[in-house]
């Protein structure tokens, strides 16, 4: 699955280090090879700043005991409860749609169809993945419009 990472976004790692994004270059057309997430994290324990490399699939260039961003950075998305509203869209530059959370499967984000949600779904038609999944910010949710 792609990452949604933006400059300026700033997170926490699993273990309670502070990340902030500096650079991202997803293009569609990267390949797995390539690393186009800059990010710095700060270890909570003594202040140590490092600069960090990942692919648009969350490894990380080296293995300089940082886990793979999907484990690390992508914790936001760990949190999310069947039903939860989400922006879905499978490439960059495309509109973001809204949808609700259904599950992770096999290392996917899978959301209802449509504006189907756990209340509402009938299961005539699948789950559908999505290639960047995001949770919308408190002024997106008042909205229903992506920032």
């Amino acid at each position: 699955m792609d990452l949604y990472l933006k400059p300026g976004m700033r997170l926490k790692t699993e273990s309670g280090h502070d990340v902030e994004i500096l650079k991202t270059d997803l293009n569609v057309g990267v390949s797995e090879n390539v690393y186009p997430v800059l990010a710095v994290i700060t270890r909570a324990h003594n202040g140590y700043q490092r600069v960090a490399r990942y692919s648009k699939n969350g490894r990380c260039e080296t293995n300089h005991a940082e886990p793979p961003l999907r484990d690390d950075l992508f914790n936001p998305l760990k949190n999310l409860k069947d039903g939860d509203p989400v922006f879905v869209r499978d490439e960059s530059g495309h509109g973001w749609k809204r949808r609700h959370f259904a599950e992770f499967k096999n290392g996917h984000v899978f959301c209802y169809p449509d504006a189907e949600s756990k209340w509402t779904y009938l299961g005539k038609t699948g789950m559908v993945a999505w290639k960047q999944v995001r949770v919308p910010t408190e002024a997106e949710l008042l909205t229903g419009q992506p920032e």
